[in-house]
C-alpha cells in the first residue's frame, strides 16, 4: 500500500505540541558568548559543529583533537559564566 494511503496518528498529542510552542516562543536561533575577551554572536549556528571544530575553523588552533571521545582531555577548553554578584567569571 502506498504511504499516502496509510493514515497514522501523530506521534505526540496536540496539547503537548502547543505547550512546547508556548515554552519556546521567546527563544531564538542566536548564540552569544565571550571568546578571549571578545563578544561573539552566531546566527543560526550549525548544531553538528563541535566547539573544537568552531575554534579551529576561526584560526584558534591551540585546542587539539586527541581521542575524539572526550576521555584524554586534549580538546579541553575552559567554560565559565559571569557572576554579577562577585563581578567575575567563574
Amino acid at each position: 500500500m502506498a504511504p499516502s494511503v496509510l493514515a497514522s496518528p501523530p506521534a505526540t498529542d496536540e496539547s503537548d505540541v502547543q505547550k512546547l510552542q508556548v515554552i519556546t516562543a521567546g527563544w531564538n536561533d542566536t548564540m552569544t558568548f565571550w571568546l578571549n575577551g571578545s563578544k561573539v554572536y552566531l546566527e543560526q549556528p550549525d548544531p553538528e559543529v563541535t566547539l573544537l571544530e568552531y575554534l579551529r575553523g576561526i584560526g584558534l588552533t591551540g585546542t587539539k583533537l586527541g581521542c575524539a571521545e572526550g576521555g584524554c582531555g586534549a580538546c579541553t577548553v575552559v567554560i565559565g559564566q559571569w557572576n554579577p554578584i562577585r563581578n567575575k567569571i567563574e
